[in-house]
């Protein structure tokens, strides 16, 4: 059973999907594979795409977001279902994540598009987590990926 994170991102400058999939190649120490077919990039069980918004989907995320998207990272989980393989996973999407932490950028980390779902934002390059995220109980040790973690409470803007 696959489990799927999102992260959409707005990115200062006029990046594309290859050079969002190169940052998180860089991030967690791997590489872009097939990048003239399929690019993506595999670590462990986390498998990471990159698909370009276009225009209707740059005009629904401001509303739903609060910024319009320029490239959504697709983090899929495809191992089996055991807490500690889950967490070591989830510690790589962190990782992931962090490399979208400079100003100008904008994201938000989320599993389903509901308000509970949402994990994280970056807004302007920082970095807050989602206090009511249940996953920071489950997985308390993955916050040391994060340096010097910030917590409030988060929703999608509806």
């Amino acid at each position: 059973m696959s489990h799927e994170y999102l992260l959409p991102i707005a990115l200062p400058s006029p990046d594309d999907a290859a050079v969002a999939l190169r940052r998180v190649a860089d991030a967690l120490g791997e590489t872009v594979s097939d990048p003239d077919v399929a690019p993506a990039v595999y670590r462990g069980d986390l498998t990471v795409h990159a698909v370009a918004a276009d225009a209707e989907g740059r005009s629904a995320s401001s509303r739903s977001l609060g910024f319009a998207v320029d490239v959504t990272l697709v983090l899929t989980d495809l191992g089996q279902s055991s807490s500690e393989r889950m967490r070591a996973v989830f510690a790589d999407v962190l990782r992931a994540v962090l490399a979208f932490t400079v100003e100008g950028t904008h994201a938000a980390l989320i599993e389903e598009l509901t308000d509970d779902s949402l994990i994280l934002r970056i807004d302007d390059g920082d970095l807050t987590l989602n206090e009511s995220w249940p996953g920071w109980l489950v997985w308390p040790e993955v916050q040391s990926v994060v340096p010097a973690p910030r917590f409030a409470e988060l929703h999608l803007t509806r």
